[in-house]
């Protein structure tokens, strides 16, 4: 009778399992279903279009696409469980039954999981519409190379609902695909907007056949009012976007019941077959009642039967489990206490990442390490920096730009190495002087030491006091904040110069005992070394990285990871090659090749899973975010760098043209402006010198040429220096500027230069100079000051950050947010002589900006004139990618016309588009500027697309006056 029970039972089994595998077969033909509908797929694009800061913004393919491999995933389990469960069910294992249950189990809880987000979805994830979100996106991505799929999904919602735009058809009269002419100039809108006459075809939104077109393009509404969809896009799309949250949620829903109940039958039917089982007799229960005794040869007292034996020889179980658990809590909390402490001595601990150069100099290791320290700034780690040159200046102030480039300028007035401008930039910190480590500070102060005494009469050697002091110093700066109060974690360090240097050779011993003396741990090697490709066979050589590596390994430093810089991506035949004769594996490796820009930089290391490496290398215990995330600003402002399709043109005119590192910190505060602008920086160089008149004598090629890449410009700047050479040319580059209303920015020496032109042509001083050029001329208007020491050059002069007071209500003063004062960085020995002033501002040049103390003149500003703006401070060393400085970005917003448009809005971060020479804007589009700037304000991270948007500008204006200024040039020229 029972196996008859039990039979029947099985069977019962048997059928529930079929039915739950219908039921996977089921989700797999909806699964593949929805796979197939392409339309319902393609349209839950602009689902995602609607999230703002949301993850699902990040999927390649809309959201549709993957809700169906989900079902599809969850048919194909729930296929294969119920297989298991057949099977199970007729080969009587209760192994593969309770695996089955198991897989059945955690795939209902999952079903009913996403069942319950799905109903509560608008609350958990975000996703309800957001107009402004798709306005953005339809503005920033219709039409776009690389956007094909968001256009196709615009095109058919408006084909499919019958509607324009988001919620107007307004929209795309700012929308990239407009400004930028990627669709035909007659067009004002997309031809999917327009009725059509192949409506009816499943794929018209591909091939829109409009009724009329020119009709459906006209631009008041009378003339297409009939010809063109007017309802918005958005209302419609909410109204789909929740009948398919209808359908879904009620298939689910169905689904998920019928398995559960599917389950419970399953479960009373297991039940009922393991209670009609039959039983097995136990081991007690065939266990001999009757004991046999046991003959006692020695003595009467030894047991004789087995329950005597087993209460002898046979430990009982203890009693009081709890009591003895107890007794050894005190050494768990111990150990457990003492690892605790370990892990957060080891949270605690500062991390170095000594970053080393070989084969030749000028590698790029400066902008590794900074994007080192950018990789980990994204994940929150505090970073600080430290540059080492093995030179015995003390400093960088006294170097020539052609021997070393540009000299940085700190806050405190240290003069330091360029590199110390790119940690700053790409990190957003303030470094210190300590922050630049120089052979001459180590050996002076140890030097120091020794003239005092402190080394107690031993013999000072390079080991051990010089490699000491280098590492104390490290030690010492690496714990001093330089992003507010905030204690850095991570200290990287770059040495300059290659391995093999013997200037740097102290240094490289200092790092082999510092990387035990942090423990290795806490400290990690990036070799960063070049890998040439001859032309003649165009193979990456790998000889020159080994030869480099073996000598840093030579020296006691193994690299972690070998930063190959080459011009083109090495393959990963190389790589492994590089591994084997590296002694590292293949995915420390890392090809860092020639890129638009450095902002791709810290994105490919990104990539190459840099982030991961340091993690675990370092112990750095911190959550890597998902791919892509980490990086959204660095990887917008790349974007926005690599897709500019409008140019200004820049003349720089200097005295160190020959070598562009000599002005890096102008270069990349230009770059920066251009970017927000939206335009594409074309810098031209100009020696000042061969605008000089002697040049016109000596080589009048090189002087007519260099007077026509003047007059060709959009704008001009004339940046620092020192000495006489070629200040006569930056003089007349001034006077052009000046009387043919060119944008132009003086600094330093260039401010100079303004006052001293302006003072010979407008104030008739004919003799007017700087002491520094002619020490006994006979009007003074630039002058030393006191700091000054004539007999020593090395910091002598104003340096380091100091406050400009504001006088009158100027530009300058406008594009820093109307303040009353601000904080620029210095490097100048002379100043405008005060005893000029009130002449100079009686003619209309005024000196807006001054020191605290009301005596030094610090900022020029002309009247009635477009941009002609002088600054005494170096305003380039505070310019920061994502915040441009305001001089510059006003030379760059001048250049393009859109200058008084940027001051009328009040100065917004991202400036209009129309300016008083532009008639492009008009009363019609008021709403979509409007829009525009609430969107700027709501989120930042897409401002690239916005200054596209709003950097259309009509040139033609200013076109007319640079063509004006080039035949006007030649009367200045002659």
């Amino acid at each position: 009778m029972k196996l008859c029970k039990i039979f029947n039972y099985r069977l019962v089994l048997a059928v529930c399992n079929l039915l739950f595998m219908t039921c996977g077969v089921g989700l797999l033909a909806a699964g593949f279903y929805v796979l197939a509908d392409g339309p319902r797929i393609l349209l839950s694009r602009l689902i995602i279009s609607s999230l703002d800061n949301s993850p699902l913004t990040l999927l390649p393919q809309p959201f549709f696409f993957y809700v169906a491999l989900g079902i599809i995933g969850a048919g194909l389990v729930a296929s294969i469980a119920s297989a298991l469960g057949v099977w199970a069910s007729c080969i009587n294992r209760y192994c593969i039954l309770s695996i089955y249950f198991l897989i059945v189990i955690i795939l209902l809880f999952f079903e009913f999981a996403i069942c319950l987000i799905i109903t509560m979805w608008p609350q958990c994830l975000g996703l309800t519409l957001n107009v402004t979100a798709m306005v953005k996106t339809l503005q920033g991505y219709y039409g776009i190379p690389g956007e094909e799929q968001f256009t196709a999904a615009m095109d058919l919602a408006q084909v499919k609902f019958e509607c324009c735009g988001i919620n107007t058809s307004i929209n795309y009269d700012t929308s990239l695909w407009k400004l930028q002419g990627l669709g035909k100039k007659e067009l004002t809108v997309p031809l999917t907007c327009c009725h059509l006459q192949n409506k009816d075809d499943k794929w018209a939104y591909l091939d829109p056949k409009p009724i009329n077109t020119t009709l459906c393009q006209a631009l008041l509404l009378q003339d297409h009012g009939k010809h063109r969809f007017t309802d918005s896009c958005v209302d419609k799309i909410e109204q789909w976007y929740r009948e398919q949250y209808v359908y879904f949620l009620g298939a689910g829903v169905l689904i998920a019941l019928v398995e559960f109940a599917v389950l419970l039958s399953i479960i009373l039917s297991c039940t009922r077959i393991h209670k009609n089982k039959p039983k097995k007799k136990t081991l007690e229960e065939i266990e001999v009642h009757h004991e046999p005794t046991i003959t006692n040869i020695y003595h009467d007292g030894f047991p004789t039967t087995l329950p005597e034996i087993r209460e002898v020889y046979v430990q009982p179980p203890p009693t009081n489990k709890r009591k003895q658990a107890h007794s050894f809590k005190p050494n768990m909390q111990h150990n457990n206490s003492y690892s605790l402490n370990r892990r957060s001595e080891k949270c605690a601990a500062m991390k170095y990442i000594l970053v080393t150069g070989g084969v030749i100099s000028g590698v790029g290791k400066g902008v590794i390490a900074s994007s080192f320290g950018t990789l980990l700034d994204c994940v929150g780690i505090p970073v600080t920096s430290i540059k080492i040159d093995p030179y015995i200046n003390i400093d960088a102030g006294t170097f020539s730009p052609y021997e070393h480039g540009e000299v940085y300028v700190l806050d405190d007035g240290g003069e330091v190495d360029l590199d110390l401008g790119n940690y700053e930039r790409f990190l957003d910190v303030t470094l210190h002087r300590d922050n630049n480590i120089t052979t001459g500070k180590i050996y002076k102060q140890v030097i120091e030491k020794e003239r005092e005494g402190s080394y107690l009469g031993k013999t000072v050697q390079v080991v051990p006091h010089i490699t000491d002091a280098v590492q104390e110093w490290i030690e010492r700066v690496a714990k001093q904040p330089v992003k507010g109060n905030v204690m850095p974690q991570v200290c990287i360090v770059e040495l300059g110069g290659t391995i093999g240097d013997i200037e740097g050779m102290p240094f490289v011993e200092a790092f082999r005992q510092f990387q035990f003396r942090v423990k290795r741990e806490n400290f990690c090697v990036a070799h960063v070394s070049l890998v040439p490709s001859p032309r003649a066979t165009g193979e990456p050589k790998t000889k020159p990285t080994q030869a480099s590596v073996r000598e840093l390994r030579g020296l006691g430093l193994s690299p972690d990871l070998i930063m190959c810089r080459s011009e083109k991506i090495i393959g990963q035949d190389v790589k492994e090659k590089i591994s084997n004769f590296c002694h590292v594996a293949p995915e420390q490796v890392i090809c860092i090749q020639d890129l638009p820009s450095i902002y791709h930089v810290p994105l490919l290391m990104e990539q190459n899973g840099v982030i991961d490496f340091l993690n675990e290398r370092l112990q750095l215990n911190i959550k890597v975010p998902r791919p892509n995330r980490s990086l959204c600003k660095w990887r917008d402002l790349a974007r926005r760098a690599e897709y500019l399709n409008k140019e200004v043109k820049i003349a720089l005119v200097g005295k160190y043209t020959k070598l562009e590192d000599a002005y890096a910190s102008v270069i990349k505060a230009l770059q920066h402006a251009s970017i927000t602008v939206g335009y594409r920086l074309n810098l031209i160089f100009i020696e000042a010198c061969h605008l000089e008149r002697n040049t016109k004598t000596e080589n009048p090629q090189l002087y007519y040429e260099a007077w026509q890449q003047l007059s060709a410009s959009d704008g001009i700047i004339v940046p620092g220096g020192f000495g006489q050479r070629g200040i006569e040319g930056k003089i007349r580059a001034c006077q052009w500027s000046r009387e043919k209303k060119k944008p132009f920015l003086g600094i330093c020496l260039g401010l100079q230069a303004a006052v001293i032109e302006f003072s010979r042509n407008v104030l008739k001083l004919d003799n007017a100079n700087s002491t520094e050029v002619n020490p006994k001329t006979e009007h003074p208007v630039i002058i030393d000051m006191p700091e000054h020491h004539p007999g020593q050059m090395g910091g002598t002069m104003r340096l380091g950050k100091r406050t400009t007071m504001f006088r009158y209500d100027s530009v300058i003063r406008k594009l820093y947010g109307n303040v009353d004062s601000v904080d620029e960085r210095h490097r100048h020995r002379y100043e405008v002589n005060p005893d000029f002033v009130p002449a100079l501002e009686k003619e209309g040049l005024m000196f807006v900006g001054h020191d605290a103390e009301l005596h030094r003149m610090e900022v020029i500003e002309l009247k009635n004139h477009p941009y002609y703006v002088g600054t005494q401070y170096h305003p380039e060393y505070l310019s920061r990618p994502l915040k441009p400085s305001p001089p510059f970005l006003g030379l760059i917003l001048a250049s393009v016309g859109r200058l008084q448009s940027f001051l009328n809005q009040g100065c917004k971060l991202t400036p209009r588009h129309s300016s008083d020479d532009s008639d492009i804007a008009s009363d019609d589009d008021d709403n979509s500027q409007n829009m525009i700037v609430k969107i700027e304000k709501l989120k930042l991270n897409g401002t690239a697309t916005l200054h596209e948007i709003n950097g259309t500008v009509d040139r033609s204006a200013s076109r007319a006056k640079s063509g004006t200024s080039s035949d006007t040039s030649s009367d200045l020229a002659n």
